[in-house]
């Protein structure tokens, strides 16, 4: 019998955006053109936490906590991933893009993901809320009137793929807040 086994990506490496300000910090926001940002303290940072019964780890260095796809690669040992979890959020419309599955410098799938505006009431089907905060935050404070959305997108694989890297599309609309790579464990032959 196989069993859910899942492995939370560190992403500190490529976090590259501030998405998240808190009182002190508004005008560092960056989440949009606009300066927008998710209040943090509505965000989980460095603590494991599960949505759907899937654990993310959403991390936090200095003032930037996610990352604007700009082509980058996420490097991690060698599994066979059944399902890609990912948090994030689209600052300009609901977006979708592709994400390279690879196993060393060798594509092994294209899988597409959809990703909703932060602020968008009609997410994409496949799209859930995962946080909603009370309020937006501004360049000039919060606008309590607006709520920001942070969205869940599941990726089930055809197949296990055999894979050790995930590499983005160049989208700066894209944010991706927390990523989660479900495997399948072959059990031991005791």
């Amino acid at each position: 019998m196989n069993h859910r086994m899942f492995t939370c990506l560190d992403l500190r490496p490529c976090l590259n955006n501030c998405g998240t300000t808190g009182s002190h910090n508004y005008h560092e926001g960056y989440l949009s053109l606009a300066r927008a940002s998710f209040p943090e303290e509505s965000f989980p940072f460095d603590t494991p936490f599960e949505f759907k019964q899937i654990p993310f780890v959403l991390f936090k260095r200095h003032t930037f906590d996610n990352i604007v796809t700009e082509g980058q690669s996420i490097e991690f040992p060698r599994q066979r991933v059944t399902k890609i979890h990912l948090l994030g959020t689209s600052s300009d419309a609901n977006m979708a893009d592709y994400v390279y599955l690879m196993l060393d410098e060798r594509e092994v799938s294209k899988q597409k993901i959809l990703l909703s505006h932060f602020i968008s009431e009609v997410p994409f089907p496949r799209n859930e809320c995962v946080i909603e905060t009370s309020c937006l935050h501004t360049m000039d404070g919060p606008l309590t009137h607006r709520s920001a959305r942070l969205w869940y997108d599941g990726i089930e694989l055809d197949r296990p793929v055999e894979m050790n890297r995930i590499t983005f599309e160049d989208n700066p609309c894209m944010h991706v807040f927390g990523l989660t790579l479900e495997s399948e464990s072959i059990p031991d032959s005791r």
